[in-house]
């Protein structure tokens, strides 16, 4: 139930891309990375959908992640770049390379070696306030530091290191949201009376804002392969830090690893193909 959850939510997070990059693209480039961008977008139909498909997709990866751990959800998240790539075939009825198909192979078989072969589970003790002061801390001096760089790079430098904070802030946000239902499970009482919530908000607007900066630029290429890999790549480095998440050890988690690395490859090679280009429209 936990890999069918977060392969459903992979499918709506990938609509919603879809439907988002094409409305964030016709917005005047001098309201990225203001919150006046979010307003612009808010009138436009297409991104409001795709709103929608973020809700569905996040009510399911909640459900994923309040069983399974994050370094087996998060990664499972990537295969949305296929369904991104369908869902823009179809819109625009330019036909996949057998390249394409070959790569989309590729990821799935990787993704099936990782889940099957790694088997990532993580351990009963739940992170000290510490550890989630230091880890959301560093955190937030990464994504400063790319939003920084990303202010003096040209658009697809900028599109690619926005979609990199952007990736790692969800990150952030998806170990949030997993201590925050650990926290619920013990009541309300519990979950509002810590700062966990109020970082998965946080966490949450800060990477909402640098997608959708990051899709404005109109370089898909750029900024979708960064934001598809630096999620499931931070997350599981927080499942390993925070929540002791680990894999597989000896032959089975070689498997796995090299599983990981075809899904990456493949992901990357997707969402560089002329096929995975948007239409823009305004």
């Amino acid at each position: 139930m936990v890999v069918t959850a977060a392969l459903a939510a992979a499918l709506c997070f990938a609509l919603a891309s879809v439907l988002q990059q094409r409305a964030a693209v016709a917005v005047p480039a001098e309201h990225s990375m203001r919150l006046g961008l979010l307003t612009q977008l808010a009138r436009r139909p297409r991104w409001l959908a795709g709103i929608g498909a973020d809700a569905a997709g996040y009510g399911l990866q909640v459900f994923a992640l309040d069983s399974g751990p994050l370094a087996l959800v998060q990664p499972l998240l990537a295969s949305g770049l296929l369904f991104a790539l369908l869902f823009n075939e179809a819109a625009t009825h330019r036909g996949l390379r057998r390249a394409d198909w070959a790569a989309a192979v590729a990821t799935a078989i990787g993704l099936a070696l990782f889940v099957a072969a790694g088997a990532p589970k993580g351990a009963a003790s739940a992170p000290s306030a510490l550890k989630w002061v230091v880890f959301a801390g560093a955190t937030a001096v990464v994504v400063a530091a790319a939003v920084e760089v990303a202010g003096r790079r040209g658009p697809a430098g900028r599109a690619t290191l926005l979609a990199a904070g952007g990736g790692i802030a969800f990150a952030l946000c998806a170990a949030f949201t997993k201590q925050s239902l650990a926290e619920l499970h013990e009541g309300m009482h519990a979950l509002l009376g810590t700062g966990y919530l109020y970082g998965l908000l946080g966490s949450g607007a800060a990477g909402m804002l640098l997608a959708q900066s990051s899709f404005q630029s109109g370089a898909l290429a750029a900024s979708l392969p960064m934001l598809t890999l630096s999620e499931p790549v931070y997350a599981v480095m927080a499942g390993a830090l925070l929540f002791h998440e680990h894999l597989r050890s000896g032959p089975a988690g070689i498997v796995a690893v090299l599983g990981a690395f075809a899904a990456g490859g493949g992901v990357l090679f997707l969402a560089r193909s002329p096929s995975a280009q948007p239409v823009i429209t305004p």
